[in-house]
């Protein structure tokens, strides 16, 4: 049987921790399917689930190398290890593959060298993703990097100012490669169970024989006043200072329940009249499937 890597590239803030986790909790159910959700270990893949995400060092790669022949040759070496493991299938999942767009490079880069290994190892690849409304994400996105990336800006100024590829690069990949599934995220959560549902579909897998998460909350987010207090420390302090900081302030439980980080009715207009052409792109899409 042809070898199958499976590609779960996002886009952020689709629910991507919520499945990541998903696919560990149920390791031994997908492995007896056929299915490997590998590990990593010394920045290389290993048999046994050990993290959620378990394409990042796949990703890191491109931080520290720009020639695509050695580039190409790591990813290589790292696909082979994997399918030693005796399976038929690999899944790997990170959301930030589809949002890294190294410079000087188109932003298909990262997947050009993936399409180029695969074919020559004889291995049929495939890509699965999600997206939301910009209006949706954007607040969530400027609360992670507030959060986790020192931003200093407002959510207004910040909305206001920034331009996010995520979207583009879809179109661009879907464009380019033909073996690649996306989703609409608001139309699946809508429906009970509909993000694990469709997502396991892609891999031949009934969601309804998992082991679900309890339901709680991954990846929870603060409050807008805590955000804009922890947005004007980044501005103040160094790195050490912000990150205990922020953790304090995570794992804290608010004496009062807090309005969350969301955009006026104007700006969700503006953002996503912004982004108008490509969601009409990826409605098609999703609707054409």
């Amino acid at each position: 049987m042809k070898k199958k890597l499976v590609v779960h590239i996002g886009t952020p803030k689709t629910g991507t921790s919520f499945l990541q986790d998903v696919c560990v909790k149920n390791y031994d159910t997908l492995l007896n399917a056929g299915i490997l959700y590998p590990g990593i270990k010394d920045y290389k893949f290993i048999e046994k689930a050990n993290v959620a995400i378990n394409a990042s060092h796949i990703l890191r790669l491109f931080f520290n190398e720009k020639n695509k022949e050695t580039l190409c040759g790591l990813i290589h070496d790292n696909l082979t290890t994997v399918f030693n493991y005796n399976v038929d299938t690999v899944l790997i999942s990170d959301e930030t593959l589809i949002a890294y767009n190294p410079s000087n490079k188109k932003n298909l880069f990262i997947f050009e060298c993936l399409i180029e290994v695969c074919k020559g190892l004889d291995i049929e690849l495939s890509f699965v993703a999600y997206y939301r409304k910009p209006s949706k994400y954007l607040p969530s996105h400027w609360a992670q990097l507030v959060k986790k990336h020192k931003e200093t800006l407002p959510l207004v100024d910040f909305v206001e100012k920034q331009k996010i590829p995520y979207w583009n690069n879809l179109l661009v990949l879907h464009e380019a490669f033909d073996n690649i599934t996306i989703y609409s995220y608001d139309k699946e959560i809508a429906t009970e169970n509909g993000l694990i549902a469709s997502f396991f579909k892609v891999l031949g897998i009934d969601s309804s024989t998992l082991e679900l998460l309890p339901n709680v909350v991954v990846n929870e987010s603060l409050s807008l006043n805590c955000l804009t207090a922890l947005r004007l420390i980044n501005a103040e302090f160094e790195d050490e200072t912000i990150k205990s900081i922020e953790n304090t302030l995570t794992n804290a439980k608010p004496k009062n329940k807090l309005n969350k980080a969301v955009l006026t009715k104007e700006l969700e207009k503006f953002v996503d009249d912004l982004y108008e052409e490509e969601l009409y792109e990826l409605d098609k899409i999703t609707s054409a499937s």
